[in-house]
């Protein structure tokens, strides 16, 4: 059994799996890294594998090197989550964090674009997809992501709209732990 993204799982849902491995082999592959959680809660933080039922003492293996981000753009995130980062030392029931490690692969600078209003935003990204767009980029090829849909994502739509830039509209709903529940 295969669980990717680990540490997105609630402490139920990793004893729930350890329920369902296959006990002739009890084999279970667990993919974790405490620094990517975007579900961080307090009871997530420095999880015990045993505390779940994963027998993890001495079958674990720590991939060091990160093979999905160039340097330039491992850099520029750490610099924003550098107090996430701190490495930690454990033993090998529990997760430890380690600082990232460029597999060497470089590409350009992320850019940090300050404009002085929301709407000034929505302009500029209208105007970057125009460029985009006019240089061969099809704008079912671009994309853009924001955290709040008020008043983030109106002012967003509300400038493609008017810059008459076609677009899809994908509404993503946030989860809750009680929801889930009740619809388990």
């Amino acid at each position: 059994m295969l669980i990717d993204e680990g540490h997105d799982f609630h402490p139920e849902w990793l004893k729930l799996v350890v329920q369902m491995v296959d006990l002739r082999t009890n084999s279970l592959l667990v993919l974790y890294d405490d620094v990517q959680s975007i579900y961080h809660t307090a009871e997530k933080r420095n999880l015990s594998f045993k505390s779940v039922g994963i027998q993890a003492q001495g079958r674990t293996t720590i991939l060091k090197l990160n093979y999905r981000n160039t340097h330039e753009i491992l850099e520029f995130a750490g610099r924003f989550a550098h107090h996430l980062l701190t490495p930690n030392e454990t033993d090998e029931d529990s997760a430890p964090r380690l600082l990232p490690i460029s597999a060497g692969r470089h590409g350009p600078k992320p850019l940090l674009i300050k404009l002085p209003s929301l709407m000034e935003e929505a302009r500029y990204i209208v105007e970057q997809f125009k460029i985009d767009h006019k240089a061969g980029t099809p704008w079912k090829d671009m994309a853009i992501l924001y955290r709040n849909w008020h008043p983030v994502g109106k002012t967003v739509r509300k400038a493609l709209i008017t810059a008459g830039i076609p677009f899809s509209w994908k509404k993503i709903f946030n989860l809750t732990r009680s929801r889930i529940r009740s619809n388990c």
